[in-house]
């Protein structure tokens, strides 16, 4: 019989808008996600749209997940996703992004971000 394994729960949502003509790179935000040393957790890529007031612009999901078990959580997760969405904001030359944390979330724009990491 297996054993559930509990943990602290550690998760993050970047939320990343693609301009036009970018929405089909699904596959390089893969690999930018792969390719980013220390990565947290689990990632995953949901593709979306945002639907403002008389407009929509396509984008994507990134999920991170911190297994119960991997040694890297708390603070350490948190840097490392505010990391990663730094990356994914400069590689898709995006002014700002939004990524979201159990219990806070946070505006990242240009070369600095609100982040207390």
């Amino acid at each position: 019989m297996m054993m559930p394994v509990s943990d602290n729960t550690d998760c993050a949502t970047i939320w990343l808008g693609v301009r036009p003509g970018l929405a089909g790179r699904s596959h390089e935000i893969i690999q930018e996600c792969m390719a980013q040393e220390g990565t947290p957790g689990l990632v995953s890529v949901t593709p979306t749209e945002f639907i403002g007031a008389g407009h929509g612009e396509a984008g994507f999901m990134v999920g991170c997940l911190r297994v119960p078990g991997q040694q890297t959580g708390g603070s350490e997760f948190r840097g490392k996703a505010i990391r990663l969405a730094e990356l994914l904001r400069a590689a898709f030359e995006q002014r700002s992004l939004t990524i979201v944390f159990s219990d806070q979330s946070y505006l990242l724009t240009g070369a600095e971000t609100n982040a207390d990491s």
